[in-house]
């Protein structure tokens, strides 16, 4: 049973392998953003993506999930944790202020908006299973057709 930990850097949640953009020491997987693909990832071999704060890292969802649609076996999983839509512009304030000033990466993208990632993914393919919200985090199962 593969499970990957998308843009978890170095430190993936346990049982997990890891995969960013931005390449770090005992990295599993690099995800490309040229192209758009997890380097290094077989078609249909991964059960299960946990993309933890992740998203509104990616400039292009529709071809995240498409690349997604390609590593995950049938009836994959995607566990999606996000800020909700709500506690969307403190979360850009952070992220400003965290990458702008107290970190200093340029090179990490987030988006000033919040998008709504359920639509482009149910739209490319997946299905959402289960949906909460738990505080200022919005938790979200989807499947693969």
């Amino acid at each position: 049973m593969v499970k990957i930990d998308f843009l978890s850097g170095y430190n993936p949640k346990q049982g997990y392998l890891s995969c960013d953009y931005i390449y770090t020491p005992r990295l599993d997987h690099i995800f490309d953003l040229s192209d758009y693909r997890i380097q290094g990832v077989e078609h249909s071999s991964v059960s299960l993506i946990r993309c933890s704060n992740a998203l509104h890292h990616i400039q292009d969802l529709n071809r995240l999930a498409h690349e997604f649609l390609r590593i995950l076996q049938n009836n994959g999983k995607i566990l999606i944790i996000e800020c909700t839509q709500k506690a969307y512009k403190a979360n850009v304030l952070l992220d400003t202020i965290w990458y702008r000033s107290v970190n200093r990466r340029d090179d990490v993208w987030f988006s000033s908006v919040y998008r709504n990632y359920e639509s482009i993914f149910t739209y490319r393919g997946f299905v959402l299973i289960n949906s909460c919200v738990r505080g200022i985090k919005e938790i979200k199962v989807f499947k693969k057709r």
